[in-house]
C-alpha cells in the first residue's frame, strides 16, 4: 500500500502544487455562530455565482455515455475525480451539477475561504504537507449521509493544461473503504475567459474497482490509479472528437448558407 501520507496527498484540491518541508499551518476553523450568521448572505452568494458561471463561462457538459439529467451527476454517493485546472474546479462542478450533494477535499490553508461561500459542511479539510487520514475517515462519514466527494488525484493544479500529472491513490483507498464507484470526469476551460470559448465538462461512466486478486496492496493501489488516470485522459479525446464534430458541422451549415 502506498503510504498514508501519499494517499492523504492524493485528494488535495485546491490551489497550488505542494511542496515539501513547509511546515504545519494551525488554522482554526470559524465558529458555528459565524456561519449562522452569514447564511443569507452564503445563499445570495450561491444564486450570483451561478448566474456569472451560466452568462461568464457557458458551461457545457458531455457524457461518454447514455445520461438523461443534465445536472444530476451521480444516482448514488460517489467518489467524483477529474483532472485540475484552477481552485475553482469544486466550485464549478457543484453549481453544474446542482441537483446533487458534493463536498470537496480542501487544503487546511483554504477551509475558511471556502467555508465564508460554500458553508462549514462542503468542505473537508486536508493537510496537503504532512499527510494524515483524518480526512479518509470524514469523507466516508459524509457519503453515509449521501454526499458525493470530489477529489483531484493530481493532488495539484496542471501545470501544463491538458497533460496529466501521475494520479495519486488517495481516492482509491476512499472508494474501497466507502464501497462505491468512481465517476471520471475532464475539465476543459479558461476561468479568466470571459463571454469566449465556453467551458466544457466531458463526463465519464461511473466505474467499479476492480478485485485486487494476487496484487500486493502497493501494487493495487498503483494499477488502479493508473487505470482511472488512463480513462480520464480518454475522456479529454472523446472531447476534442465531439468538438471536431461539432466544428466539421458547422462548417457545412456555414458552406450550405452560402
Amino acid at each position: 500500500m502506498e503510504e498514508k501520507t501519499e494517499n492523504a496527498a492524493a485528494g488535495s484540491q485546491s490551489g497550488t502544487a505542494a511542496h515539501s518541508g513547509k511546515k504545519r499551518q494551525n488554522v482554526k476553523e470559524l465558529p458555528m455562530f459565524v456561519h449562522i450568521l452569514l447564511t443569507p448572505l452564503r445563499l445570495l452568494t450561491h444564486f450570483a455565482l451561478r448566474v456569472w458561471t451560466v452568462v461568464m463561462y457557458r458551461p457545457k457538459v458531455y457524457f461518454d455515455y447514455p445520461h438523461k439529467a443534465k445536472h444530476k451527476l451521480v444516482d448514488r454517493p460517489s467518489v467524483v475525480i477529474s483532472n485540475h485546472l484552477a481552485g475553482s474546479d469544486g466550485g464549478m462542478l457543484m453549481i453544474q451539477f446542482f441537483r446533487n450533494r458534493f463536498c470537496a477535499l480542501v487544503a487546511r490553508e483554504w477551509v475558511n475561504k471556502m467555508a465564508l461561500v460554500v458553508g462549514p459542511f462542503r468542505g473537508i479539510s486536508i493537510d496537503r504537507y504532512h499527510g494524515g487520514v483524518s480526512w479518509l475517515r470524514e469523507s466516508v462519514r459524509r457519503m453515509e449521509k449521501g454526499n458525493s466527494i470530489i477529489i483531484f488525484p493530481e493532488g495539484f493544479i496542471e501545470i501544463e493544461r491538458g497533460n496529466l500529472s501521475r494520479f495519486r491513490p488517495g481516492f482509491i483507498q476512499l472508494a474501497r473503504m466507502a464501497g462505491a464507484e468512481v465517476v471520471p470526469v475532464y475539465l476543459e476551460g479558461y476561468y479568466s475567459h470571459f463571454f469566449r470559448d465556453r467551458f466544457r465538462i466531458m463526463v465519464g461512466e461511473p466505474m467499479k474497482l476492480s478485485e485486487q486478486g494476487d496484487r500486493t496492496e502497493r501494487e493495487y493501489y498503483k494499477e488502479e490509479a493508473l487505470r482511472y488516470q488512463a480513462r480520464v485522459e480518454e475522456l479529454r479525446e472523446s472531447l476534442h472528437a465531439r468538438l471536431a464534430e461539432e466544428k466539421d458541422k458547422k462548417g457545412k451549415g456555414a458552406r450550405r448558407a452560402e
